[in-house]
């Protein structure tokens, strides 16, 4: 089985209803991705209050483990992908054809994303 059954000890102990909530959602596989901003919304929507944004990313990425992925950028919230989902959301193309490198090429992309992240402006809310 990927998943662990820590929760059921951790969470239960901790006596956070929300954060069983988010990782039993989790483990019955939806979302199988998702960012620090979208889980934070669950965990306040079940009721979670004990913890900030940092806090409940480690609960989840302590009780997953191995089996996710935790994607971090200054101005960008955290994504975490089930390792087994990455492939498909995460793809490498050959880029030798148009001779660009793939240094050059990863810029390019770092840029849109810090540009894009700007325009959004920030949410300061939480």
């Amino acid at each position: 089985m990927l998943f662990s059954s820590k929760c059921s000890s951790t969470c239960e102990s901790d006596g956070d209803v929300a954060l069983s909530g988010i990782i039993s959602t989790m483990e019955k596989g939806k979302p199988r991705t998702g960012n620090s901003a979208e889980f934070m919304k669950m965990y306040v929507e079940l009721g979670g209050v004990e913890l900030k944004r940092r806090g409940l990313l480690m609960k989840i990425k302590d009780h997953f483990g191995e089996s996710i992925v935790v994607l971090q950028s200054l101005g960008i919230a955290t994504m975490i992908v089930f390792k087994d989902s990455a492939p498909d959301l995460i793809k490498l193309i050959n880029i030798t054809d148009g001779g660009e490198s793939l240094e050059s090429a990863l810029k390019t992309v770092a840029d849109c994303i810090l540009n894009e992240a700007r325009n959004l402006g920030t949410n300061h809310s939480k």
